[in-house]
């Protein structure tokens, strides 16, 4: 019966070494692509002029992102400015026409969830104390069957369909039974999707992030061309890599 066990036990670290080997073969396959291949320095911030398009029309915003720092998106509406601020401190929502408006303190399990919005390339910043693991399909990530999108006007755009080469992921948080859930295209070493899966009032809940179109920047860098927002399906319109953004540009201003 010991012997069994002891089996049992060697068979399960196997399985996981082999798990987080496989992820960080993908992990450095990635970077490779984005970084290595062109010898380009990783991405510390990046400034996006954008266009959403939302129930109410299309809209000129401007993101920012200091990596695993500040997120800020701000869309230019008819009735005022729509905000979105994360940084290690709080995160705040605010809608112009007064549809949605949040404000909270920064807790691990907020700004977890959130923090896929910080991270440009999010595959790439997996930290070693949550376990991720490859999944064979969604039947497999566990939790309830009750979803909502985190994604408020237009419907956003399509994901990649998927192909044979796509891998799925996912990383425990460790608190909350929140989930990230990488959708990984091995064919083009390319994430087309971040499914964040978390629980409020024991009811299953889904912020899903779709990359669309990865194009290739004049200095090399990779990026999404369209992906999803909280306000709606974003297109950009230009983009800057690692230029210095001014302190005020990270403020708050709302």
């Amino acid at each position: 019966m010991k012997i069994s066990k002891l089996v049992l036990t060697l068979i399960t670290l196997l399985w996981y070494n082999i798990q987080a080997q496989d992820v960080q073969q993908m992990v450095s396959k990635c970077k490779y692509k984005l970084y290595e291949e062109k010898k380009l320095r990783p991405v510390n911030t990046v400034k996006m002029e954008l266009e959403i398009t939302t129930a109410d029309g299309k809209f000129p915003a401007t993101l920012w992102l200091m990596d695993n720092m500040v997120y800020k998106l701000e869309m230019k509406e008819h009735k005022g400015a729509s905000f979105e601020f994360i940084d290690q401190n709080s995160y705040k929502l605010l809608s112009a026409n007064g549809k949605l408006k949040e404000q909270a303190l920064a807790n691990t399990e907020t700004h977890f969830r959130k923090k896929i919005w910080l991270n440009f390339y999010p595959f790439l910043n997996l930290r070693d104390e949550f376990p991720t693991k490859e999944i064979q399909s969604e039947a497999d990530m566990g939790g309830g069957v009750s979803v909502s999108i985190a994604v408020i006007g237009a419907e956003p755009p399509q994901a990649v369909p998927q192909n044979p080469g796509e891998k799925i992921y996912m990383q425990m948080l460790g608190f909350g039974d929140i989930r990230h859930v990488f959708y990984f295209n091995m064919l083009t070493m390319n994430i087309n999707k971040i499914n964040t899966l978390y629980y409020v009032n024991g009811e299953e809940k889904k912020d899903e992030v779709l990359y669309k179109k990865i194009v290739q920047s004049p200095e090399g860098y990779y990026y999404p061309s369209e992906f999803t927002t909280t306000f709606g399906a974003a297109s950009v319109k230009s983009i800057q890599f690692n230029k210095l953004i001014k302190p005020e540009e990270l403020e708050p201003n709302f």
